[in-house]
């Protein structure tokens, strides 16, 4: 089964409100209306799973949106520095 998936959020950076911190950390990364959606493979059997996944995507979101939204943070002020 495949099973896909399509995160969209906007973005927003702000500097760091630390001096000390802005060395490992320039930027407080925000993401505004943050949305995910699941995609069905090829299979009809990938496309039921996608359609059950879409059914529970609120509580997907409120378990993993923070995690999310700490690796997007992390990459971002690692690309920076």
């Amino acid at each position: 089964m495949v099973v896909g998936f399509r995160y969209t959020g906007l973005l927003e950076l702000f500097p760091s409100p630390n001096i000390a911190a802005a060395e490992t950390e320039p930027f407080s990364v925000f993401i505004s209306n943050p949305a995910i959606l699941f995609l069905s493979g090829p299979s009809v059997l990938s496309a039921v799973e996608a359609e059950l996944m879409n059914l529970g995507r609120r509580f997907i979101m409120r378990d993993v949106w923070s995690e999310i939204q700490k690796r997007i943070a992390r990459r971002v002020n690692a690309s920076v520095i």
